[in-house]
């Protein structure tokens, strides 16, 4: 069976073309304009769809062409499923090339770590999407809708883990690695990624298996769920059993050491990787064995009520639930178990902060206020939605900053000529464009820092009110009951 040139070359010069318009965009977005993690994950994830779409459509050919024709045999369509992986990889010589390139105007921080970035996250990527194709060109009647619908299933498990778990960072066949929005500058390569990478090129030579048997051993015309009950009765029958069999072993293992891998980290396994805990009236806090003697752990205790009890005040509130505190031992520890290493966070909908002993006395009440501002924010991520009002709540009832007030670096910004735009502080790019601590000290000082003071504290107060759901003066202004 011959391949249909003209087709191939008008895919080809398609996903050419995308890559190298996003190849091109990227070296006019920083942190995207040089070869680097960043860069390679956009183009894994341009790339996986590019390659799972591909392969579908060339594969599709050659397996609906052994329908009725004894001439066309499943060899045909192996090699077009050989075509198309080779096609999909040279494809990345584009991406590869204008990154490459564009260093010569951008600083590269290392060239051979950002070769590594992009040999283990886009090629791998695309040979696992390619893999993912073929299984679904020959299973399913609807071979697109198929991988689409298993690639959003990966992206919710991904943000489900973001969600009921401590993490913010998470694995992905598809994108790699994605380390969670912090503040955190540095990303190295590790063996974690290195190993789930080998992993992901694995999963996708056994998705290549199971067509392969698919197209040897299953007529053409059966449906996609027949064809699926064809293929458990042969992995029960005695030659693919003993193949299966250490395949189950392994996969089941691989769950459940997940969290020991470091692909995934549970609340029970951070805790216990810790090892101790505290109980006060309204935390439980978990500490590294050793790291406190008794005694200072409860001056520990007792530091955490005294701030909640301010918090609690400034927000003209009674009382709260139980908070779970995690103080990590070191940054590499916190950045290994939950992703963000000198990054600070809370997570409000799990009424949880995680931080680290080093930084424990300048950081405590700031991530307090996260959480107990959940309770004016939005259902389900109890935040608001506003992020220059999450941070810029946070610091105006923080108030501890520096060796200045915060009105004093507002008014320092505005008369240099470099404080923002309070309104833009209120969007996600807008916030997201300047550094963390220009975005925060102005969002929480707004009525300062803007000629039309009036006009920006209604502005603030308005967004509180649609964020957070709650009028309240003590919030509008925190430093008063």
């Amino acid at each position: 069976m011959n391949l249909p040139l003209h087709n191939l070359s008008r895919r080809t010069v398609v996903a050419a073309s995308l890559y190298v318009l996003a190849s091109l965009v990227c070296t006019r977005i920083p942190l995207l304009n040089y070869l680097g993690y960043e860069f390679s994950t956009v183009i894994a994830v341009l790339g996986s769809l590019i390659a799972g779409f591909s392969t579908i459509a060339l594969v599709k050919t050659a397996y609906r062409g052994m329908k009725g024709s004894p001439t066309v045999g499943p060899g045909a369509t192996m090699r077009f499923f050989g075509k198309a992986l080779s096609s999909n990889l040279l494809l990345l010589c584009f991406p590869l090339s204008i990154a490459a390139l564009n260093g010569f105007f951008v600083r590269n921080c290392s060239v051979a770590e950002g070769l590594s970035f992009f040999a283990l996250i886009p090629v791998v990527s695309v040979i696992f999407s390619s893999c993912l194709g073929l299984l679904c060109a020959v299973h399913y009647r609807h071979a697109r809708g198929a991988f689409v619908a298993l690639l959003l299933v990966s992206l919710m498990y991904d943000a489900a883990l973001g969600y009921v778990t401590p993490a913010i960072y998470s694995y992905n066949f598809f994108y790699g690695y994605f380390p969670g929005i912090t503040y955190d500058e540095v990303l190295t390569l590790d063996r974690t990624l290195v190993l789930f990478r080998m992993l992901t090129l694995l999963t996708g030579l056994l998705l290549w298996w199971f067509a392969r048997l698919i197209l040897y051993n299953i007529p053409v015309e059966l449906p996609g769920w027949k064809k699926g009950v064809k293929l458990l009765e042969l992995f029960l029958q005695r030659e693919q059993r003993l193949l299966m069999t250490p395949i189950v072993v392994i996969i089941t293992l691989l769950y459940l050491y997940r969290c020991s891998l470091g692909f995934e980290s549970t609340a029970s396994f951070i805790q216990q990787e810790l090892g101790s805990s505290y109980r006060t009236g309204h935390f439980i806090i978990y500490y590294a064995r050793g790291s406190y003697s008794d005694e200072e752990i409860r001056r520990v205790g007792a530091e955490h009520e005294f701030r909640l009890k301010q918090i609690l005040e400034a927000f003209s509130l009674q009382r709260y639930g139980q908070i779970d505190s995690y103080i990590y031992p070191s940054f590499e520890s916190k950045r290994r178990l939950i992703g963000a290493g000198v990054t600070n966070i809370a997570k409000p909908w799990r009424n949880e902060i995680h931080l680290t002993q080093q930084t424990l006395d300048g950081t405590l009440k700031h991530e307090l206020i996260h959480v107990v501002a959940g309770r004016f924010g939005v259902p389900v991520v109890r935040a608001s939605l506003t992020p220059g009002l999450i941070e810029g709540v946070a610091m105006a009832v923080d108030w501890d900053w520096g060796h200045r007030t915060l009105h004093q670096y507002s008014s320092a910004m505005r008369q240099s000529g470099i404080a923002p735009d309070i309104r833009a502080l209120m969007t996600i790019t807008g916030f997201a464009r300047q550094a963390s601590s220009v975005s925060s000290a102005q969002s929480s000082c707004c009525r300062i820092s803007c000629p039309r003071s009036q006009a920006t504290s209604q502005t603030l107060a308005s967004g509180w009110n649609e964020g957070y759901g709650r009028n309240d003066a003590a919030l509008r202004h925190p430093r008063t009951k």
